[in-house]
């Protein structure tokens, strides 16, 4: 019962620190609450480069495609170096490798 005694005689005497903390924790959640309903985000276009052997009707569909909804950034130089440097200082977001044979196997409907 001591403790009991002892608690309540604390928090008596401190009830103005612990009012004024309540009030300023709820004034911030409130504030944190109402600011993160204001933000709204937008996508970004992602910088894609297709890298492909042929230019056949996928290629150019797929390219077609992909341009209305990304951007579509043409790499000159297609070695592994220039790819990683494109990568490396965001020049690309993402690289597409297109095989030779791609056009054959989605026609014939295979992963």
């Amino acid at each position: 019962m001591s403790v009991y005694k002892s608690v309540t005689k604390i928090l008596r005497k401190n009830i103005g620190h612990l009012v004024v903390g309540l009030v300023v924790t709820i004034i911030m959640f409130l504030l944190l609450a109402i600011n993160s309903t204001n933000h709204k985000q937008t996508l970004v276009n992602t910088k894609v480069a297709i890298i492909t052997s042929q230019k056949n009707a996928l290629t150019r569909s797929l390219t077609q495609y992909l341009s209305k909804q990304q951007k579509i950034v043409p790499l000159k130089n297609t070695s592994q170096r220039s790819i990683d440097d494109a990568l490396f200082f965001e020049k690309v977001d993402y690289v597409l490798y297109l095989p030779a044979n791609a056009q054959a196997k989605v026609q014939t409907e295979k992963k």
